[in-house]
């Protein structure tokens, strides 16, 4: 995505390059065009301060606002979700899983033992 024309600004600085994309899979499903930004530097924390090494989002400035609400709401519905689930063990490879995850981080099967 070529963006260099255009006012872009940050929209989200993720935790981890999973979460990045994952905003912007779903910012992308809203019709908000989102670039990750520094994907590669989150290997150098250390060399670099980790809030300057994680990677970001960045938007087309007219979308900043509604991208936000939609990001706020993602975020709102990972909070409540690991509050009423629990950690769960993959009964298709065995893998242990955070409760934010209803995706195997392993083999992509979905829990279906949790609501």
């Amino acid at each position: 995505m070529d963006m260099s024309d255009d006012k872009i600004v940050e929209v989200y600085s993720a935790d981890d390059l999973m979460d990045a994309e994952h905003i912007r899979r779903v910012l992308a499903e809203e019709g908000i065009i989102a670039k990750v930004v520094g994907a590669s530097l989150h290997g150098i924390i250390g060399d670099l301060p980790a809030q300057l090494a994680t990677p970001r989002l960045w938007v087309h400035e007219e979308d900043f606002a509604r991208g936000r609400q939609i990001i706020e709401l993602v975020k709102q519905e990972q909070r409540e979700r690991s509050q009423t689930r629990s950690p769960w063990k993959c009964v298709s490879c065995g893998e242990e899983n955070s409760a934010d995850f209803e995706i195997c981080w392993s083999c992509q099967i979905v829990d279906e033992t949790q609501d």
